[in-house]
């Protein structure tokens, strides 16, 4: 074993002791090796919301004018349910005052324990969301916010009126929204010990409803939308990176399929939906970010990443079917679906931070 993996090994142990169960977590890091995340702990430094008082714009270089038509997802691999429509995005430019990505991708939203920053339209600048940590939906149009107390409430950012979500209070991860912005799945309190809930919410009504009440779960505990939005996903408690549970948001219906890799994220999922970026494990058996072939359910490429470098699956966006945006501590990295990376974007001052927790939109 190399010097540099004894380190990684020795540095991400620590993370694993955070579980409810220390001395479980010991023991499956020293037999399996694994460097994951685990994604109870809170929510990394991103933000310093003093720090932007005007508004600030970060164009890349060489934006893609357009984005292919797209192909559906395998229905074999990952639903059982007809397949959705092909997603088809017609890039436009990101909106002044926000900072820009390829594929007129833009960062809407960043939170921290400090405080969480949402990019407002009629301003046209970033401001506080007045709340501890902001999630920006797809659109831009909305947020869900959540309070000290974890409870959670939808913020209509042009207004800024805010309806809170009653029913259920968010347990771990982050609030996940689908494509359309018009639903949200989050991971509330289990019903049993050990268990956790998937909640939705309709954005139109801010009306909550529980798609499953107890479900198993260990680390990497974030549901998030496959494409299309009529299926959530959450990786097997047993198996979290070689087996994904998907669940039917009409019926709760669940499905378990093989696949390489947790899924944390809808940013992950390439334009084509054919693709996406996962925690996965090498074959030395140590933690990786990769990306998968939906089609297959294996790892076609591992993201080529500096020494010291970390990128985490729930901090990225496919942004174009040729370029996978991932946010390290002081910039984005720009990488090929080979992993290989093209080109670095500088973040400002104010969304420096490690384990950046960022909202992505499209205008």
């Amino acid at each position: 074993m190399s010097e540099e993996r004894v380190e990684q090994a020795l540095r991400h142990l620590g993370e694993e002791l955070r579980f409810s169960n220390p001395a479980q977590a010991a023991l499956r890091q020293a037999r399996r090796m694994r460097l994951r995340r685990n994604t109870f702990g809170g929510v990394g430094a991103v933000v310093a919301v003093a720090a932007i008082t005007v508004p600030f714009v970060y164009l890349p270089r060489d934006a893609p004018s357009s984005v292919s038509p797209a192909a559906t997802p395998s229905a074999a691999t990952l639903s059982a349910s007809p397949s959705p429509s092909p997603l088809v995005v017609t890039p436009k430019a990101a909106p002044p005052g926000s900072v820009a990505l390829p594929g007129g991708v833009y960062v809407a939203g960043a939170s921290n324990d400090s405080g969480s920053l949402v990019y407002d339209p009629k301003q046209r600048r970033y401001r506080s969301s007045g709340y501890p940590q902001a999630w920006v939906s797809p659109d831009g149009r909305r947020a869900v916010v959540a309070d000290r107390n974890k409870r959670l409430g939808l913020l209509d950012l042009a207004s800024n009126a805010v309806r809170w979500v009653s029913g259920s209070t968010l347990a771990v991860g982050t609030p996940g929204w689908s494509n359309d912005s018009r639903q949200v799945v989050f991971a509330g309190p289990g019903r049993d010990q050990g268990t956790l809930s998937i909640v939705l919410v309709n954005a139109a009504t801010a009306k909550a409803r529980t798609l499953r009440p107890a479900v198993p779960c260990v680390e990497f505990c974030q549901p998030s939308w496959l494409p299309g939005n009529e299926n959530v996903v959450l990786p097997q408690a047993a198996r979290p990176t070689e087996q994904m549970e998907v669940y039917s948001v009409k019926d709760g219906r669940l499905r378990t399929n093989p696949f390489a890799g947790a899924v944390q994220t809808r940013d992950a999922w390439s334009p084509e939906w054919n693709h996406v970026v996962t925690d996965t494990v090498t074959p030395d058996g140590f933690a990786a970010v990769g990306i998968v072939d939906s089609d297959t359910g294996k790892v076609t490429a591992l993201f080529d990443v500096k020494r010291g470098e970390q990128i985490q699956s729930r901090a990225v966006v496919w942004a174009t079917p040729d370029e996978i945006v991932a946010a390290v501590e002081r910039e984005f990295i720009v990488f090929s679906p080979e992993g290989k990376e093209l080109r670095r974007i500088s973040l400002p001052p104010a969304l420096r931070g490690p384990q950046n927790d960022l909202s992505f939109a499209r205008p």
